[in-house]
């Protein structure tokens, strides 16, 4: 069903939104009360809100996402039942953040209720279906949290000068360091160097290092590193197994702190996501250091995005059924490619 089908089919059509805000793309996806998805829409990537530009590219992400979901219909001509927004930058819902977040969207989306959270959040609303359960994200950075069925609680995600250990920039932070000992003549001889080289386009370490500082080249930049770092590791450099089998210790200690801080009992649904966890020694690491009398590890269920609409029909009042499930799973399928992807 089209969202034309569907607004010809009732006068007055109960609409729920979920936002997904990230630093490269919004994503905005639009549900009926069933949970069938009937359009999705993007826009530009988000700011950190707080800064002197945040509310404008916050207002403009959300004004492209909205349109580009509803086209061809007006959106100030939609009042929707609840809107759920994870935006990155929040900590938490009653952060500064989330608060300067919610007076941009209350601007642009018409809703009887807004309410705005972290993207790990609606990462783990969409894991595991809004149930109990605890998700890792090892993206850039690396963050963990958990939700017991009342309570949520988060590990890490203290950014890249005091935490996101585990993270891809980390990782890339390490296997430098060492590439830049071994061309000063401090280091055993490392394949990382080569790699490292050979995915960049300085000519040493250290031009590399000097680009940095100078703000020629940024922490994202630093993080594609990973993958000169997998290569090396791939081919038997002990230096790089060594920071993927850190980085999946790590990321399993952050696991340990949510179970921890949530008093949980048991064995409890555990997932890690984001692109660290495509390097297998750095999934085998994290698996091997989860102890498997307290955590089932599983394949999330939905992407973030979807996560956000299961969060909308929580506030709602919806009931999280089986055939709501069963309606989302069916539903995203013909997005698949277009704005969605798998979990």
């Amino acid at each position: 069903m089209t969202l034309s089908q569907y607004i010809k089919d009732i006068r007055n059509p109960h609409l729920f939104l979920g936002i997904d805000g990230g630093q490269t793309k919004t994503l905005c996806i639009l549900g009926n009360e069933e949970g069938k998805i009937l359009s999705i829409g993007k826009g530009r990537g988000l700011e950190h809100i707080l800064s002197p530009r945040g509310p404008e590219v916050a207002k403009l992400a959300f004004q492209e996402a909205l349109s580009s979901c509803l086209f061809p219909y007006d959106p100030s001509s939609f009042e929707f039942e609840c809107a759920f927004l994870g935006l990155t930058g929040v900590s938490r819902p009653d952060s500064e953040e989330a608060k300067s977040f919610t007076e941009v969207a209350k601007k642009i989306i018409k809703a009887k209720r807004i309410f705005v959270d972290s993207d790990p959040s609606i990462a783990l609303a969409g894991a595991f279906f809004g149930k109990e359960g605890i998700i890792v994200i090892g993206g850039t950075g690396s963050v963990a949290l958990g939700f017991d069925g009342t309570r949520y609680s988060r590990c890490g995600g203290f950014g890249y000068l005091f935490g996101d250990e585990g993270g891809g920039f980390q990782i890339a932070l390490q296997a430098i360091k060492i590439a830049l000992k071994y061309e000063d003549a401090c280091h055993p001889p490392t394949l990382l160097w080569e790699k490292i080289i050979k995915n960049s386009s300085f000519s040493s370490i250290e031009e590399m290092v000097r680009s940095y500082y100078a703000g020629k080249i940024g922490r994202d930049q630093i993080a594609l590193f990973t993958k000169s770092v997998k290569e090396a590791a791939e081919e038997g450099d002990r230096f790089a197994q060594e920071i993927l089998l850190d980085a999946g210790r790590e990321l399993a200690k952050l696991v340990d702190c949510v179970y921890r801080k949530l008093n949980f009992k048991g064995k409890i649904p555990t997932a890690g996501l984001g692109g660290v966890f495509n390097i297998s020694l750095v999934k085998k690491s994290f698996e091997k250091n989860l102890d498997p009398s307290l955590y089932e590890i599983k394949e999330p269920e939905f992407p973030g995005v979807i996560g956000a609409l299961i969060r909308a029909y929580q506030l709602a009042g919806i009931p999280l059924t089986s055939s709501l499930k069963e309606n989302l799973k069916n539903s995203a399928l013909k997005f698949i490619g277009v704005g969605l992807t798998h979990p």
